[in-house]
């Protein structure tokens, strides 16, 4: 029992940071540039992004980054902005799926890690002393 507790506590937060899926460069408009490390060239719709690479929106040009979930972040025409290993919307309170601005907090990832953590609380509680076995 407390094996599946720690599987449950460790796995909270990789399900909460999409650290198994990818993010992208989605709604190309005009010329965007892509750099994964070895210098910037052309994006191509649906692109996958490492963590790391960069994203340049040339004037009058604008695309998002679309990270798990549903985040995606705009760049802006003339700005370059570098992907992150985490979802900002995390960080800043974004609606999946809404461009977002830099500062603030979503308070529904705070209560998804808050049932995650009682209910493992709850399963460690309630588990007795599932480690001794019982004589007959």
């Amino acid at each position: 029992m407390k094996n599946l507790l720690f599987t449950i506590l460790a796995m909270g937060p990789l399900v909460l940071s999409g650290a198994a899926a990818a993010q992208s460069v989605v709604q190309i408009q005009g010329a965007v540039l892509v750099n994964h490390g070895k210098g910037f060239g052309p994006a191509q719709e649906s692109e996958g992004l490492e963590v790391g690479s960069r994203v340049q929106a040339r004037a009058r040009s604008s695309a998002f980054i679309q990270y798990p979930g549903g985040c995606r972040v705009k760049v802006e025409p003339g700005n370059i902005v570098t992907v992150l290993a985490s979802p900002p919307c995390v960080a800043t309170g974004g609606i999946p799926g809404d461009p977002i601005e830099p500062g603030g907090f979503n308070p529904a990832y705070a209560i998804v890690g808050a049932v995650v953590i009682v209910g493992g609380g709850l399963v460690l509680l309630n588990s007795g002393s599932d480690d001794k076995p019982t004589s007959p």
